[in-house]
């Protein structure tokens, strides 16, 4: 509602902006004042709203404010913990806190740990499906390779 009304107000705004000292100008005035009238009653009902909303809630019950905080505390905590979670091979989900904790930190140490690779095999053919350049035995290869890299060669390739 607010939205259409700001959008006629702009509207009306514009026509003025484009009909500055003609006749017209007197009536689109009187329809700027109107909207702008509407707009600030709707607010104005709106403030008090919800100014009659907090009031109720928070002074309302005298001494018992205090309760009513720790409430709302209480409620935006809960509201940022995880409940439950359920693991894909399990049936049950994980409901108390310590399994929580330990269903996430087991998760993460097998997510994150170093897996070594023993067999060699493996790792040929890992790297037989990689196209990698072989080198030769020749020497110039090999001090090309154990040759220093300087400063400038660094720059340059950056």
């Amino acid at each position: 509602m607010i939205s259409v009304i700001e959008e006629r107000i702009q509207l009306i705004e514009k026509e003025l902006i484009d009909k500055k000292g003609q006749d017209e100008e007197k009536v689109l005035v009187k329809a700027l004042q109107e909207s702008r009238n509407e707009l600030v009653a709707i607010l104005d009902r709106r403030i008090k709203e919800r100014y009659k909303a907090n009031r109720m809630t928070f002074f309302e019950y005298g001494e018992n404010c205090g309760k009513i905080l720790a409430w709302q505390i209480k409620s935006k905590l809960m509201s940022n913990k995880v409940a439950e979670i359920q693991e894909d091979n399990k049936r049950d989900p994980y409901r108390g806190n310590k399994e929580i904790e330990e269903a996430f930190q087991d998760y993460f140490e097998d997510l994150y740990a170093e897996k070594l690779v023993t067999s060699s095999g493996l790792v040929r053919s890992w790297l037989q499906g990689v196209n990698l350049i072989a080198l030769g035995d020749e020497d110039e290869d090999r001090n090309i390779l154990n040759k220093g890299v300087n400063q400038a060669e660094v720059e340059e390739v950056i």
